[in-house]
């Protein structure tokens, strides 16, 4: 058994202190081991059963797997945090952008309608879901799930311009180019603020 997974075992026996300084005395230090640390944390808040903080440091895993462009492992680490924190909005909303940036778009997808149930009325799940339609050459399905994220945040210049794009494949250029219009307004409003 390696270090981390002896002080795994021993957490999850509330051997705090024992496990400390197992990981004190046996895992080096320094920004290499950064996984490391991070799984020894999880693991420790998953044993504490305090959701918040290992919601955090899942967040900071997942993260530091696509920084170092390690699908692999992130793939692997959203799956596990999906698995640990069912009802984590943040994680699925991180774990859908990674996989629409890797163009999973059949994942992606699965991970911004898990927001959805979760919570109907988050706007950028509605918003990420219809691009990720869009790109999935499925427009009719983008088309309603962006209309869903601009009844619920009207003043979001991205879902305008995601709106514009849906009109334009749709063959409809005025409706197009007036999403167009209220998205530039929208970031010209917001720039002078």
């Amino acid at each position: 058994m390696n270090t981390l997974d002896e002080a795994k075992r021993l957490f999850e026996q509330q051997h705090y202190f024992d496990a400390l300084l197992l990981v004190r005395d046996n895992l080096p230090q320094g920004p290499a081991d950064e996984v490391a640390w991070l799984e020894l944390g999880i693991a420790c808040l998953l044993a504490l059963n305090i959701p918040e903080q290992t919601e955090a440091l899942f967040l900071r895993l997942c993260d530091s797997f696509v920084r170092d462009k390690d699908n692999a492992a992130a793939k692997a680490s959203f799956q596990r945090a999906s698995q640990q924190l069912p009802n984590s909005i943040a994680l699925r909303m991180q774990a859908g952008v990674f996989f629409a940036n890797i163009q999973y778009w059949k994942k992606a997808e699965t991970c911004f309608r898990a927001v959805l149930t979760l919570d109907a009325y988050h706007p950028e799940a509605w918003h990420k879901l219809g691009e990720v339609l869009l790109l999935g050459e499925r427009a009719d399905e983008a088309f309603l799930a962006l209309l869903q994220a601009v009844k619920i945040d009207p003043l979001n210049p991205a879902v305008h311009e995601a709106l514009n794009r849906c009109y334009q494949h749709r063959g409809q250029p005025r409706l197009a180019g007036q999403h167009a219009a209220r998205a530039q307004a929208l970031r010209a409003i917001a720039s002078a603020e």
